[in-house]
């Protein structure tokens, strides 16, 4: 059931296929084996290790107002999901800023536009919410099309096996 925020906001979202919705994150999303399903695969995709999130982290981000979640739907059926960290800058406290901490969509329902959508409600939410600006990691994947929808490229991270 959405609540008064989704309401306002999911008919704009919604297609004839897949339908989007800000929800909040809560313990139960993660025993749910549809979305952890999502949840392996996007961690499988960075090559981080084992699949073992810190589910306390993301509620404790939740309960603050730190976190957006956003799923695709096709039906009742999960079939993407992101999720944005808020944070204040740490030279300007007044200025806040978000991080993509992770997204997936199911590999059969890629290249349908779903990623896109969820980034666009969520850049919405994360503007209703006073964030100024979104940062994202692509891991050197898609960077032609994060330029196409308006991020620019600020850094390169780089990262070591120890």
């Amino acid at each position: 059931m959405l609540d008064s925020h989704q309401k306002e906001i999911a008919p704009h979202w919604k297609t004839p296929e897949i339908s989007y919705r800000v929800e909040k994150c809560r313990r139960d999303h993660w025993n749910d084996p549809r979305l952890k399903r999502l949840f392996e695969i996007a961690y499988d995709e960075t090559k981080f290790g084992k699949f073992n999130p810190d589910v306390s982290e993301y509620i404790r981000l939740q309960v603050a107002g730190r976190l957006v979640f956003v799923v695709a739907y096709l039906g009742s059926m999960p079939v993407g999901y992101t999720f944005h960290s808020i944070w204040p800058h740490y030279n300007d406290q007044k200025l806040l800023m978000a991080q993509r901490r992770s997204q997936c969509v199911l590999p059969e329902y890629r290249g349908r536009g779903i990623a896109t959508k969820m980034l666009e409600l969520s850049h919405r939410e994360l503007r209703r919410r006073g964030v100024h600006k979104v940062l994202l990691n692509d891991r050197g994947l898609h960077r032609d099309y994060f330029r196409k929808i308006g991020y620019d490229r600020l850094e390169t991270v780089w990262c070591k096996d120890l």
